[in-house]
């Protein structure tokens, strides 16, 4: 019997063990059966063939594991269930290894980030089973590591069983992978670049070229094959009639010269402060199935509300209108109606071949801030473009202006304004469950905008995060990223970086902030990383994976603290994390 899993260690690394590379930021290496054993070399468990590559920044290593099998008779292969399992690292191999007994939760906090059952820090409140441990089924999880130092990393399991009398588990066994992984963390380099930054602080290959629109805010972004495309921002004059989406390149560094795909629309029907989400391998009919955006509601140049959607079939390029008075039957299905009503200013995301839209403003007060949601099948058999059904509404409240962020199959939802004009600073997770006829999602509550940080003495202080809507939502890999944005009286440049293993926020450069080397020796608030920088709202962005190892981001265009638009020079920064 075998059971497969992979270990994906993200981090800018330079590799002291195994299989040396040119790039000195990934590895590949091969291990033997992948067997997991206890320190007397009982066989335990048996798990991953080979360790993968994959990067992310500074001083974290994110771990990713697929299991796929638990044997549960065979001989030697422990029978129990696996309870937790998770990584240890240390700077010597010999601190890898749990000593304490007997074994109980604590332990593990105190010296690895251990995830259970349902992906969160917390002790299970049943074991896991190898029904529950089926194919596809991860754990992730972040190791907060000090930059330019060395460690060992080791995976471990587990078992025991889940005592229903006195409802608590009971670790039995801890089995470790005969690997030890080695690394050694880089520098952050946590800095914007533009196009005018100095050639003598960066490569003239990650200088980004401007955005070639010009006056632009309230727009659409979204990432789709490792490119970032931008649709649907305005000025203060007419729009045109046509959704035109723009593609930018980051290998290259430049925009397309002409607009990736446009869709002409019918007078006054074209609209901004919309949403757009993506999903790869949409049931488009026929058996066809493409990769497509769907994008609609916002704010139409008349100024009255949208609830039309559109979808554009990324691969043909192709535009069909879904929901609205221009959507039309197919065959003897008709198009259904999108059940919200028409507003701007909500979020949209998937999850697993399932689309989902909410929040936002509906009509001209405050009172009209919703908190709704729903689902989106791109198949149906009673509807000729999909089918809209109603999901569970936003455990926040209502909100208009909300930021997110995707990791995984999570998605975050960060900030906005709720109807008494607050902008509050709860965060929260929202995951699919159920089946593909009834894609339901839940909402859990994650840690509020908040960071701490070291002061020069080593001291560590806790500071506040302003709330605030129309900001910019983003990942790095593993990591999520939000900032910029207004209030009702203050226009932000901060930025904060979200670890979701450790539930934690950290502050990050302003965008577009001055880089000065040696800056993090100076007082934290005195640092030109948190005292320069653009301010600005309405802007967009997003995170990048070239290859296996590059991570970056971009963020541009909106208008800034004194009612300009940021457009013309430096109006589109990358980010190097």
């Amino acid at each position: 019997m075998k059971k497969t899993g992979y270990f994906l260690f993200a981090l800018l690394l330079s590799v002291t063990a195994c299989k040396f590379e040119e790039n000195p930021y990934s590895y590949s290496r091969e291990c033997n059966d992948g067997t997991y054993r206890t320190e007397d070399g009982i066989l335990k468990y048996i798990s991953g063939r080979k360790d993968k590559e994959l990067a992310l920044s500074d001083n974290y290593a994110t771990v990713k594991q697929e299991i796929t099998y638990i044997g549960q008779t065979s001989e030697n292969i422990l029978p129990d269930s696996v309870l937790l399992y998770g990584h240890t690292f240390a700077k010597t191999e010999e601190d890898l290894y749990f000593r304490e007994k007997p074994i109980t939760f604590d332990m593990f906090k105190s010296h690895a980030v251990v995830v259970s059952n349902n992906g969160l820090q917390q002790a299970p409140t049943q074991f896991i089973t190898s029904n529950v441990l089926a194919v596809g089924e991860s754990f992730k999880n972040t190791l907060p590591l000090n930059i330019n130092t060395h460690y060992y990393i080791k995976s471990f399991v587990v078992t025991g069983y889940f005592d229903k009398d006195n409802n608590k588990p009971v670790y039995k066994h801890i089995a470790y992978n005969p690997l030890t992984l080695e690394l050694t963390t880089k520098n952050s380099k946590d800095r914007w670049v533009s196009a005018t930054t100095p050639l003598d602080q960066v490569d003239e290959g990650d200088r980004p070229e401007n955005f070639i629109d010009g006056e632009y805010r309230g727009g659409i972004s979204f990432v789709y094959k490792d490119q970032l495309y931008m649709a649907q921002g305005h000025s203060e004059t007419p729009m045109g009639n046509s959704i035109i989406i723009r593609r930018y390149n980051p290998e290259t560094n430049k925009w397309d010269e002409t607009p990736f795909s446009s869709n002409e629309l019918d007078n006054l029907e074209n609209f901004h402060s919309g949403v757009a989400f993506v999903i790869e391998k949409a049931e488009i009919g026929n058996n066809n199935k493409r990769d497509c955006l769907y994008i609609g509601m916002g704010v139409r140049s008349d100024g009255s509300y949208s609830k039309d959607f559109y979808r554009l079939d990324l691969e043909k390029n192709e535009w069909v209108q879904i929901a609205g008075p221009g959507a039309h039957m197919q065959g003897n299905r008709p198009p259904q109606d999108f059940p919200l009503n028409a507003g701007y200013k909500g979020v949209a995301f998937s999850i697993n071949g399932v689309g989902y839209v909410g929040l936002g403003k509906t009509g001209p007060d405050n009172s009209s801030i919703i908190k709704d949601f729903v689902s989106y099948s791109p198949s149906s058999e009673e509807y000729a473009y999909g089918e809209w059904r109603k999901a569970e509404s936003f455990r926040g409240g209502q909100r208009m202006g909300a930021s997110v962020f995707k990791i995984g199959n999570n998605v975050y939802i960060v900030g906005g304004m709720n109807q008494n004009g607050d902008f509050p600073t709860d965060v929260w997770m929202c995951q699919r469950t159920g089946n593909d006829r009834d894609p339901q999602i839940t909402w859990t509550r994650r840690a509020d905008l908040k960071y701490t940080y070291k002061d020069l003495a080593g001291v560590e202080h806790e500071e506040s995060v302003p709330g605030r809507q129309n900001a910019v939502g983003f990942n790095i890999g593993e990591m999520g990223y939000f900032g910029t944005g207004n209030d009702a009286d203050t226009v932000y440049r901060d930025m904060y970086r979200y670890n979701p293993a450790l539930n934690k926020w950290e502050r990050r450069a302003n965008y577009a902030a001055e880089y000065v080397e040696n800056d993090d020796q100076a007082p934290f608030f005195e640092r030109k990383k948190f005292t320069t920088g653009k301010h600005v709202c309405e802007a967009v962005g997003g995170g990048i994976q070239i290859g296996k190892d590059i991570f970056k981001a971009y963020v541009g265009t909106g208008w800034d603290n004194k009612g300009n638009y940021n457009h013309g020079d430096n109006n589109f920064w990358l980010y190097l994390p």
